[in-house]
């Protein structure tokens, strides 16, 4: 039997929970959401920082791609969808490694079939960092454990940010231009 597979459980009332994702063809609500790639285990995967879901959960397919071992949970956890569908997580990844920049951040993450991301970071890790999520600036601030701030900006959908970008581009472009032609 698949573990990973919702089971109807004897006597168990499971707790609940919310996940909540906005996927890239919502365009309607797309502008919200602070997303961004990021080392999880030293290998490169999609994060959503997504203040209105619950818990932290990873991918079964991404959980399988780092080889990470999934312990079963001694109650489940039953999660509403934002279909209106309901999942049970019934198991657990534990001490994951998120590398934000410089700093390493030590999660546990629930499992969950999902095809969006490979990470949802919800309220139960982002609490514990004192995260702050501005969805209009698309940055992320959260306190490392050295007692720094680490402020994440997202380029896509920041308009100052892509403009920035572009700016660089341009100088670089045309800097590298203007070296090929003196020479």
């Amino acid at each position: 039997m698949d573990p990973y597979v919702s089971s109807p459980v004897a006597h168990q009332t499971p707790a609940t929970g919310r996940v909540y994702t906005i996927v890239p063809h919502d365009h309607g609500a797309s502008g919200a959401i602070v997303e961004g790639i990021f080392l999880v285990n030293s290998v490169p995967a999609r994060i959503l920082f997504d203040s209105g879901a619950s818990h932290s959960i990873i991918s079964y397919t991404f959980m399988n791609r780092l080889q990470l071992v999934a312990h079963p949970l001694d109650e489940p956890l039953s999660v509403s969808t934002p279909l209106g569908e309901v999942s049970l997580l019934e198991s657990v990844c534990r001490r994951c490694v998120i590398s934000l920049d410089e700093s390493e951040f030590i999660i546990d993450l629930f499992v969950l079939r999902m095809l969006d991301f490979d990470i949802i970071l919800g309220m139960d890790r982002l609490s514990s960092y004192h995260v702050s999520i501005d969805c209009f600036a698309k940055t992320v601030s959260l306190w490392a454990s050295d007692g720094s701030e680490l402020i994440i900006v997202t380029s896509q959908g920041n308009r100052f940010v892509e403009s920035f970008l572009a700016y660089i581009e341009e100088v670089l472009l045309r800097d590298r231009g203007t070296g090929l032609s003196e020479t």
